[in-house]
C-alpha cells in the first residue's frame, strides 16, 4: 500500500510532462534513487507551502503547475530560476537592492534580480534614508517598485532620518507588487507607502511615525488598481492624517491594529476595504476632510 508521500508524488510524477525517468539500475540503488527523490519532494512540498497564500497562487499561475508538480520539478532539478534572494548589507545598500530587483541586473554591490525577488534585509537593524532617491511621484527615499518584490525585514526598521529631505518612504508603480514582511516603516513625510495603481501586502509589520501631507493625507495610501491593500498581523498607528487611505476595492486587513493616527484610522467605505478581526482605536474621528471615512 502507499503511503501519502507515496501517494502525493505520485500523482505530481503524473503531472509533469516530458520529466526525465529515473535510470534503469540495480533494484537497491533504483530504491535508493526514490528515497532520495521523495525526501528532496517532500522538502520542496513543505517549504513551498509554508509560503503566504498569494505567493503561491502567483508561482502556480506562473508555473502553470500544482504545488506538488512545483515540487517535483524543484526535486528533479527542472525548475526555472524565477526569483533572486539579494541580501542587504556591506556593499550591497536597499536601495541598490531594489534597483537590482527592477532591472534584473546587478547593481553596487548587490548580486541581479531574477523575477520575483527577494530583498533580505539584517536582523533587527535601523536603514536610515538621507537622501531623495526618486521623484517620479515625488520625493521618495527609495526606488519605485516596478516588479513583483517582497522586502524579509527580519524586524529591521527602514526610516527617513530626522533633518533630512522630506520625502516617502516607499512607492510601488503600476506594475508594481510589493509585500512587507516583519518590518517597520517610519518617519516618512508625504506617506510611509505610496502606491500608483500596484498592490502592497504588509504581514508582521508595522507602519508608524509617518506623516501624511496635504496631498496623499495617508500614512498608506492607494490610489488606483485593481486589488486594494492587504493587511495581516500588523500595527499602523501613531501617524498623522489617515491610517489607510484607499480609493481601490478588494483590500483586506486581517487580525491587526490601527490606533493612535492623528487621523482617522481608514479612509474607506465598507464596500472598498474589508475589516478582520482587527482593532480599531484611538483614531481621530470622522471629519469633513475625510467625506468617505467609515472608521
Amino acid at each position: 500500500m502507499k503511503s501519502k508521500g507515496d501517494s502525493t508524488l505520485y500523482q505530481a510524477i503524473m503531472s509533469v510532462q516530458q520529466s526525465e525517468p529515473i535510470k534503469e539500475t540495480r533494484a537497491s540503488d533504483r530504491l535508493q534513487q526514490e528515497a532520495e527523490l521523495l525526501s528532496q519532494f517532500a522538502e520542496y512540498y513543505e517549504k513551498l507551502n509554508a509560503l503566504p497564500r498569494r505567493i503561491r497562487r502567483s508561482l502556480q499561475r506562473q508555473w502553470k503547475r500544482s504545488l506538488a508538480g512545483i515540487a517535483l520539478l524543484l526535486a528533479l532539478g527542472q525548475a526555472p530560476t524565477l526569483a533572486a534572494t539579494i541580501q542587504v548589507g556591506g556593499r550591497c545598500t536597499l536601495v541598490d537592492a531594489i534597483n537590482a530587483a527592477n532591472s534584473d541586473t546587478a547593481q553596487g554591490g548587490c548580486t541581479r534580480g531574477v523575477g520575483n525577488d527577494i530583498i533580505v534585509l539584517p536582523n533587527n537593524t535601523s536603514i536610515n534614508l538621507t537622501h531623495v532617491a526618486e521623484a517620479t511621484y515625488g520625493p521618495a527615499g527609495l526606488p519605485v517598485i516596478t516588479g513583483q518584490v517582497t522586502i524579509a525585514g527580519n524586524g529591521s526598521t527602514i526610516r527617513r532620518v530626522s533633518g533630512s529631505p522630506e520625502f516617502k518612504i516607499f512607492v510601488v508603480g503600476g506594475a508594481g507588487d510589493l509585500t512587507l514582511e516583519r518590518v517597520t516603516i517610519s518617519n516618512g513625510v508625504g506617506s510611509g507607502i505610496f502606491s500608483d495603481s500596484g498592490e502592497v501586502t504588509l504581514v508582521q509589520s508595522t507602519v508608524s511615525g509617518n506623516d501624511g501631507d496635504g496631498v496623499t493625507m495617508a500614512s498608506i495610501y492607494i490610489y488606483d488598481g485593481e486589488t486594494g491593500i492587504h493587511v495581516q498581523d500588523s500595527t499602523i498607528s501613531g501617524n498623522t492624517r489617515c491610517g489607510i487611505l484607499t480609493t481601490v476595492s478588494g483590500g483586506v486587513v486581517s487580525n491587526s491594529t490601527i490606533s493612535d493616527n492623528a487621523g482617522p484610522g481608514i479612509c474607506a467605505n465598507n464596500e472598498i476595504l474589508r475589516v478582520v478581526n482587527s482593532t480599531l482605536s484611538g483614531n481621530a474621528p470622522r471629519s469633513s476632510q475625510h467625506p468617505f471615512v467609515s472608521h
